[in-house]
């Protein structure tokens, strides 16, 4: 499955007022629906993968530090 789809980059504001970067790549055979990646820059695993979006926010702990996160989209880049 051939794309021209860019990945896309987006920051994610905690409830705590921390925010990390994540991006979500392209569709693939394999992943209909690309993939999200979130770097938070932790102890422990570098981030976090998901299949979508909905999947990343779907039945976490009450403590998760991503309950109450905001998704910001940079504004689309001008043509060059």
């Amino acid at each position: 499955m051939a794309t021209t789809d860019w990945t896309r980059p987006f920051r994610l504001h905690l409830a705590d007022g921390r925010t990390w970067h994540g991006a979500q790549f392209p569709p693939t055979e394999t992943f209909p629906d690309g993939l999200i990646f979130v770097g938070h820059g932790e102890s422990g695993p570098p981030g976090i993968i998901a299949v979508s979006l909905h999947s990343l926010f779907t039945g976490l702990n009450p403590n998760d530090p991503l309950v109450g996160a905001r998704v910001e989209w940079p504004e689309p880049c001008p043509p060059s």
